[in-house]
């Protein structure tokens, strides 16, 4: 028997992560996530602030003395700073020790796709969602969440199979 698909894995893990933090109602803490990791995550993850990123808004480095850390560019605007930092602490998991004992080796060139989708998950948790969310505007739930809206419109495909027809407006 294979391992079970990333997808699946990439649910659990932001299962597993809105349980330890007790999160019941979004926004999701990402930032307290990463500045704050579960002990297992502790030697992967380290919060770096900082301005002026030239690549990324977060962007997860292990550097010389092993600890992995996810910069953070605290210019950018909240929401695509938030969805990178959600994605960072994707490529963070894979990289450590629990994720790739967990089957999360991914390649490189299917890694980006796999953490926006893991950013996704977290960010906007099913189980989180309001009453009657298949009838709110995409931009009330992209502020409810503090995501982008495009980050909530594959959202909304990934959890009814179809593209979103709602209004950008809120």
């Amino acid at each position: 028997m294979g391992s079970p698909p990333i997808e699946y894995l990439s649910r659990c893990l932001a299962t597993a992560l809105l349980d330890f933090y007790q999160v019941d109602k979004p926004p999701v803490p990402v930032r307290k996530m990463i500045a704050s990791p579960p002990p297992d995550l502790a030697r992967d993850l380290t919060l770096v602030e900082v301005p002026g990123l030239p690549f990324r808004s977060a962007e997860w480095l292990r550097l010389y003395d092993g600890q992995g850390r996810v910069f953070v560019d605290v210019d950018a605007p909240k929401t695509q700073r938030r969805y990178a930092m959600a994605r960072a602490l994707f490529i963070g998991f894979c990289s450590s020790r629990g994720g790739r004992a967990a089957g999360m080796n991914i390649a490189l060139t299917a890694l980006d796709a796999h953490a926006m989708h893991f950013g996704r998950c977290l960010l906007m948790p099913q189980n989180l969602l309001p009453q009657n969310w298949q009838y709110m505007a995409i931009g009330t739930l992209a502020q409810l969440f503090e995501m982008p809206t495009t980050a909530v419109e594959a959202r909304l495909k990934e959890l009814t199979g179809r593209p979103s027809y709602l209004p950008l407006a809120h």
